[in-house]
């Protein structure tokens, strides 16, 4: 399925839904936004990645896409993604090119509903995490999350409904979880 960067996202652009302001939640929800930043790393697709630092109150160690909790003054998902990705790994608003939204992604623990913003870093954008929040930024090549090798679901059920958890695990990380949902909801969207 992955081709060059630029074919990935001729094929990715029309799928997107465009960006605008929060829609009204759905009562006991909270919102939030994540940033799916495209890296073109010779032409090759890849997608940046944080690994959250340990001791963390929520979800300490794990992968994760840059992004966070809605706040009050963030008119949409592209203010709290890029919000997010300014704190967790200093990149600037002026070197994302963001080129739509992902269906949302619900938790099934925490009660969040995260909307996936896809974007392009631009050249030479470089992350620096804060230390404090992230212990790493790292990419993985779009050809290697979309390798079946890599890939496999576990059925939870968790206060009540019962879902398909997926993992894809691009060794030394482990992608799995709402992250991973993510990306299988990218990956989904990009083979329609």
């Amino acid at each position: 399925m992955p081709g060059t960067l630029q074919d990935v996202l001729a094929r990715l652009r029309p799928r997107l839904r465009p960006p605008g302001p929060w829609p009204p939640g759905r009562p006991g929800e909270r919102q939030a936004a994540v940033l799916v930043p495209f890296v073109g790393a010779a032409g090759e697709p890849t997608l940046l990645f944080i690994r959250r630092a340990e001791g963390l109150d929520v979800h300490s160690g794990q992968v994760a896409f840059p992004g966070g909790n809605r706040d009050p003054e963030d008119a949409g998902p592209v203010a709290t993604a890029l919000r997010e990705a300014q704190e967790e790994v200093g990149l600037a608003p002026a070197e994302v090119e963001v080129l739509g939204l992902l269906p949302d992604v619900v938790t099934m623990t925490t009660g969040y509903c995260i909307t996936g913003v896809v974007a392009l870093l631009a050249a030479g954008a470089v992350p620096r995490p804060d230390r404090r929040e992230v212990a790493e930024a790292f990419t993985v090549r779009l050809a290697a999350l979309a390798d079946p090798a890599v890939y496999r679901e576990e059925v939870r059920t968790v206060n009540g409904p019962t879902r398909r958890v997926p993992y894809f695990d691009v060794a030394p990380h482990l992608i799995w979880g709402a992250t991973g949902r993510v990306v299988r909801t990218l990956l989904d969207h990009m083979s329609l």
